[in-house]
């Protein structure tokens, strides 16, 4: 999650092969997401980030345990060891892992 005066909650990892490919960050055409997110009042949705959108450079981030939530601004994400990532906000959101995913 960042907490900025636009917060938005997200994450890089692998996807599933069959996520939709995106408008490449500094490359023609389409390419194969390396993010996700959701920011207030918009579906979530994949992306690709040029640099790390979702990284301390501060220190180690702490682990999020299994069935646990975070909230903050609004946002809400959890992991599940089955289905993956679930993060959302004011109705909107997505559950990612590296065989699945939904947007609403």
């Amino acid at each position: 999650m960042v907490t900025a005066p636009q917060p938005v909650a997200g994450c890089h990892g692998a996807f599933p092969p069959n996520a939709p490919r995106v408008p490449g960050s500094g490359a023609p055409g389409a390419v194969a997401p390396n993010s996700i997110r959701v920011t207030g009042g918009r579906p979530g949705e994949f992306f690709s980030s040029g640099d790390p959108a979702f990284h301390r450079f501060d220190g180690a981030a702490r682990v999020l345990p299994y069935r646990s939530a975070l909230r903050v601004q609004g946002f809400t994400c959890t992991i599940d060891e089955h289905s993956g990532v679930t993060c959302e906000n004011a109705g909107h959101g997505f559950t990612v892992s590296d065989n699945a995913f939904r947007l609403w």
